[in-house]
C-alpha cells in the first residue's frame, strides 16, 4: 500500500513538472511574438491554463494577419483614390489612419479601451477596503482600491492575484497613450505597432470580462463544480473573436 502511494505521488509530481514545462514553453512563445501571456494567477482552476495559452497564441497569429491585411488593403485604396499620395508618406499615413478609424475594426479599439476602463473600476469597487490618504482632509479613508498593489504583492482576492490584473491595465493605458499620439500626429504610423496594440487590448478586454465574471460568481452561494465561462456563451459577437481564448 505504501509503495502504491509513493508511486502515485511520484507520478503526480512528474505530471505537475511536465505541465509547468509546457506552460513555460507556451509563455515563452507568446513573449517572442511580442505580447504578455495571460496571467495564470487570474485563471484559477476553472480552465486548463495550457489551453488558454494555446488559444492566446492562435488568436494572436490569426488576428495579426487579419489586421495587417486590412491595413495594407486600406493603403491600396488610398493610393487608388489619390494618385499623388504615394510619394507623400505623411498624407498616406493620415489617409490610412482615418479610414482605419471609420473601419469597424479601427473603431473597436476605442470601444475596447472604454470597456476595459469600466471593468477595471467595477472590479476595483469589489475589492476589500484599503486605507488611502485623503488629500483634502489630510487623514485617511477606507475605500476599495488597487492602490499599493504591484506584481510583487501577493494580493489574493477570491483566489486571484489581482495585482496581475492591475499590471495588465497599466500596460493597456500605455498602449492607448501611444495610439492616441499616432492619431494626433505625434508618432509615426506603424502597421506592426497598430496591430500589436489591437491584439493586446482585445486580450485585456476579454481577461477583464473573465475576472469580473469570477468575482461575481464568488459571491453566489451555489456554484456548480464545472461550468462553461459566460465570457464564451454571452459575448457571441466578441470583438475580433477574442472570446475564443476562454471557450473550452
Amino acid at each position: 500500500m505504501k509503495k502504491l502511494l509513493l508511486t502515485f505521488l511520484f507520478t503526480l509530481v512528474l505530471s505537475g513538472g511536465a505541465s509547468a514545462i509546457i506552460e513555460n514553453e507556451l509563455k515563452s512563445k507568446i513573449e517572442k511574438l511580442g505580447y504578455s501571456p495571460i496571467s495564470k494567477s487570474l485563471i484559477g482552476d476553472d480552465l486548463d491554463y495550457s489551453e488558454v495559452l494555446n488559444r492566446q497564441i492562435e488568436f494572436i497569429e490569426i488576428t495579426e494577419k487579419k489586421i495587417l491585411n486590412e491595413l495594407k488593403s486600406i493603403e491600396t485604396s488610398c493610393i487608388e483614390d489619390f494618385t499623388d499620395i504615394k510619394n507623400n508618406q505623411n498624407k498616406l499615413d493620415d489617409c490610412v489612419l482615418r479610414r482605419w478609424e471609420v473601419n469597424k475594426n479601427g473603431a473597436e479599439i476605442d470601444y475596447l479601451a472604454r470597456e476595459i476602463n469600466f471593468d477595471f473600476r467595477n472590479i476595483e469597487s469589489q475589492l476589500p477596503k484599503t486605507k488611502i490618504k485623503n488629500s483634502n482632509s489630510g487623514g485617511t479613508l477606507m475605500t476599495p482600491s488597487f492602490d499599493g498593489i504591484s506584481s510583487t504583492t501577493n494580493y489574493l482576492v477570491y483566489g486571484m492575484d489581482l495585482g496581475a490584473y492591475k499590471d495588465q491595465n497599466s500596460e493597456v493605458n500605455e498602449l492607448m497613450n501611444k495610439y492616441s499620439n499616432v492619431k494626433d500626429g505625434k508618432r509615426k504610423l506603424n502597421y506592426a505597432e497598430i496591430t500589436k496594440t489591437t491584439v493586446a487590448i482585445a486580450t485585456a478586454y476579454v481577461v477583464g470580462k473573465y475576472v469580473g465574471e469570477k468575482l461575481g460568481e464568488s459571491k453566489t452561494k451555489n456554484k456548480t463544480e464545472t461550468r462553461k465561462t459566460k465570457v464564451c456563451t454571452v459575448n457571441r459577437n466578441c470583438p475580433f473573436g477574442v472570446c475564443s481564448v476562454f471557450c473550452h
